[in-house]
């Protein structure tokens, strides 16, 4: 209903160096136990974000983590970055509707990448 809070999750490797390092090298178990966490306290969306010091190939970190979230959490993603790109590789992964949280939602690219996989814009 309208007014109902929503129970907002963050999973962000730049305020989480294990999720980090473990990403950079293509590990998920500090990942695994954050989804548990979420899911623990009944998060109703999780904000996903890759982008940190260390994680030379955020683009392949994004493709592990949405892989990851996919396949052992139902609970629904919202990816927050401004690169195109990460935008472009998490909506492709992702078999649902998801928020973009970026500084660029009046950006023609990001418009077309959002438009073209039915994502939902949210300005930071």
């Amino acid at each position: 209903p309208a007014g109902t809070d929503l129970n907002i999750g963050v999973i962000a490797a730049v305020q989480n160096e294990t999720l980090a390092k473990e990403l950079a090298a293509g590990e998920v178990d500090e990942l695994l136990d954050l989804l548990d966490e979420q899911e623990d306290d009944e998060a109703d969306v999780i904000v996903l974000s890759v982008e940190a010091p260390g994680v030379d190939d955020a683009l392949e970190a994004m493709k592990l983590a949405v892989d990851t979230c996919v396949s052992n959490s139902g609970i629904p993603l919202a990816f927050a970055t401004n690169d195109e790109g990460l935008m472009e590789v998490a909506l492709r992964r992702y078999p649902g509707r998801a928020g973009i949280i970026t500084d660029e939602v009046t950006d023609p690219v990001v418009l077309q990448v959002a438009l073209r996989y039915g994502a939902v814009l949210i300005d930071r």
